[in-house]
This record gives C-alpha cells, sequence and structure tokens, in this order.
C-alpha cells in the first residue's frame, strides 16, 4: 500500500499521466483526398492516435501501404506536410475519408496481399459527415477515436477487416 501511495504522489508530482506510462498513441495511416481536411483531422485525433502518413490517392496506398506495414519506409519524394512520418512504429490501422469508395480499398487491401492483420477504418454508409459543415473535422475525430477505442477492447485491433467510422 505504502508502495502505490508512494507512486502515485511521484506521478503527481511530476505530472505524468497514469496513461501515458501504460500506452502510447495508436500509429495510423490516414488517407483523404484532400490535406486540408486530412490536417485538422490529424491533429483532432491526437493524443490517442498518431497519424504517421497522409495518403491523398488509390495509387500512392496501393503502393506504400504494404511498404508502411511491412515496418519499411516509404520514397521521401512522394511525402507532404500532414503526419508525423515517425516510421519507427508500424501503422496499426489505415483510415480513410469519406472520398475513398470501399472499391479503392479494396484496391489498396489487394495491394497488401493478404499480409497484414489491421483494421481498414471506412466512413459508414449511414455517417452524414457532409452535413456536419465546418466541423467535418471534429466529426471525423471524434467517430474514428470512437472505433479504434471499440476495437481495442474487442481485441480487434490485430485483425484484417473493414469497420465503418
Amino acid at each position: 500500500m505504502r508502495r502505490t501511495s508512494l507512486l502515485l504522489n511521484i506521478l503527481k508530482e511530476t505530472k505524468v499521466g497514469y496513461t501515458s506510462m501504460t500506452s502510447k498513441p495508436v500509429p495510423v495511416i490516414l488517407c483523404g483526398r484532400d490535406k486540408a481536411t486530412g490536417g485538422p483531422v490529424t491533429e483532432l485525433i491526437k493524443p490517442e492516435i498518431e497519424v504517421v502518413r497522409f495518403i491523398n490517392s488509390t495509387e500512392v496506398g496501393k503502393k506504400e501501404i504494404p511498404v508502411l506495414l511491412a515496418g519499411q519506409k516509404v520514397d521521401p519524394s512522394t511525402i507532404d506536410e500532414v503526419g508525423t512520418l515517425n516510421f519507427e512504429r508500424t501503422p496499426q490501422a489505415i483510415i480513410f475519408g469519406g472520398a475513398f469508395t470501399r472499391e479503392n480499398i479494396e484496391e489498396m487491401r489487394e495491394a497488401c496481399g493478404g499480409k497484414f492483420n489491421v483494421p481498414w477504418l471506412q466512413r459508414g454508409p449511414d455517417a452524414d459527415a457532409r452535413s456536419a459543415g465546418q466541423k467535418y473535422p471534429e466529426f471525423v475525430a471524434k467517430s474514428v477515436k470512437a472505433v479504434i477505442s471499440d476495437l481495442q477492447k474487442k481485441g480487434l485491433m490485430e485483425k484484417d477487416g473493414i469497420y465503418f467510422w
């Protein structure tokens, strides 16, 4: 009991949160057509989720997603300023904005050859995201955080599949 209270006092004095000692942000790839939306979404999903790479086309996704999921780095000439570019941790999920169709997502999954067990998060058919107007990034961030949290609780973060946000 004394050790526990000592640890709690140390945490309070150093202002270290309980979760920061035990969990790191979930590294993800964010796919969206527009970095004007992708940038704000990237910021709003922090600190729980870390966008390591922003991809804005199916063609780039087919080339880079398999490389990133294999734990390798991508060609720096294709990188823009959205995302941390922290390739030290392998992405644990791929998130798609509404501009990507199921067909686009399937093309990228096929490019991975079934080698990786990660969730692929697609905007749900009932998600009336665009009606959120200028609050669209907030809508996306809230929805994605909820789905990632739910997948973690259910133990599905290492299971290949398409899930709606």
